[in-house]
């Protein structure tokens, strides 16, 4: 029997990253992950088999849905889905808030000619602290550290310092926003994990 679930990336920051699915475990072939350009904190819905992965599917920030794995689209053959995100959507959203008001200080053109270290930093702040349930102002610092031990000019750095700075701890409704997930084409229940 096939099982579907909304889960998070975990990739670790190192030279030869390993993968994980958060709310899984014992996945035999989690290897398959490397070969797809996966980041720290992506939301994916995975198809499984028993241990094994069958299908990859990418959800965008708008909550399409992309197949990039698997021959069979086996959202056509199930009738509902489980999400096992709800657990680590607080340090997800939060960590999004502040990256989001941090990069807002930046040109567009800053942002295009910087863009491979505006990535780098990103995902290295979802690897090393999304799944921890770190207080709010205990990640802002790390945010900060990081940031500044960046290669990133010293004007870059102050205005997303400042920016950081100012960041406010998000509402209630911004720490629990789940995942958008566009299933019209499909008829699936979307059961949700207990926390």
């Amino acid at each position: 029997m096939i099982n579907i679930s909304l889960v998070f990336v975990r990739k670790s920051n190192s030279t030869i990253p390993d993968f994980s699915l958060l709310g899984l475990n014992n996945i035999s072939n989690i290897e398959i992950l490397k070969s797809h350009k996966l980041v720290s904190s992506q939301p994916i819905l995975v198809a499984l088999l028993k241990d094994k992965i069958v299908a990859i599917y990418l959800v965008s920030s708008i909550g399409k849905i992309n197949q990039i794995h698997g021959t069979v689209d086996y959202l056509n053959e199930i009738e509902e889905m489980y999400d096992l995100t709800g657990k680590f959507l607080k340090s997800y959203n939060t960590i999004s808030h502040l990256l989001l008001n941090t990069f807002k200080s930046l040109s567009p053109e800053e942002i295009i000619t910087f863009k491979n270290y505006l990535n780098a930093l990103e995902e290295k702040i979802f690897s090393n602290y999304f799944s921890n349930d770190i207080p709010f102002e205990i990640i802002k610092r790390h945010i900060s550290r990081d940031i500044r031990k960046t290669t990133l000019t010293t004007i870059l750095k102050s205005k997303m310092l400042s920016s950081l700075t100012k960041t406010s701890m998000p509402m209630k409704n911004i720490w629990n926003k789940k995942i958008d997930l566009d299933l019209e084409d499909y008829d699936i229940k979307i059961q949700s994990q207990p926390l």
